[in-house]
């Protein structure tokens, strides 16, 4: 009887290490899963800068690879400040897809209400960088303009 208890108990044993090595693969994969599911969507501002030889503050960008966004799209940039509100700071169009995906944008018509942190991102400053987003975008206004005589 006591032999019987034991290899009943190892088995047991066996089986929950297989069922422990099971959950933590199955763990993992969703773990993979989940951060594939929240992959950001909107591009991520690479790089910006003042284009040379222009008046005023326009803001050339550089976007990484997104689905959402081919040749003159019409995009919105939003600050997103420490109370954690996305504020618009400027509209403007993608130039172009590069051939390795990448997006070249241009904010052309800035929020002036905003121009302390319009310049910073002019300066390429890595925070506003961060907390700035690109969205493809109809506004409002353009669609007044748009039906507008």
């Amino acid at each position: 009887m006591t032999v019987t208890l034991f290899k009943a108990a190892s088995q047991s044993f066996s089986e929950y290490k297989k069922a422990k090595a099971e959950f933590e693969k199955l763990t993992i994969r969703n773990s993979e899963l989940e951060a594939k599911v929240n992959r950001r969507l909107l591009p991520k501002i690479l790089f910006a800068r003042q284009p040379q030889a222009k008046t005023g503050l326009e803001i050339e960008c550089l976007l990484e690879n997104s689905e959402l966004l081919s040749n003159n799209t019409f995009i919105s940039f939003y600050y997103t400040g420490e109370d954690e509100f996305e504020r618009l700071i400027g509209t403007g169009v993608v130039i172009t897809v590069q051939a390795n995906g990448k997006i070249q944008a241009l904010m052309d018509k800035p929020v002036s209400a905003y121009q302390g942190i319009l310049e910073q991102l002019a300066r390429n400053d890595a925070k506003i960088l961060d907390r700035t987003v690109v969205k493809p975008s109809i506004t409002r206004e353009m669609m007044q303009n748009i039906y507008t005589p």
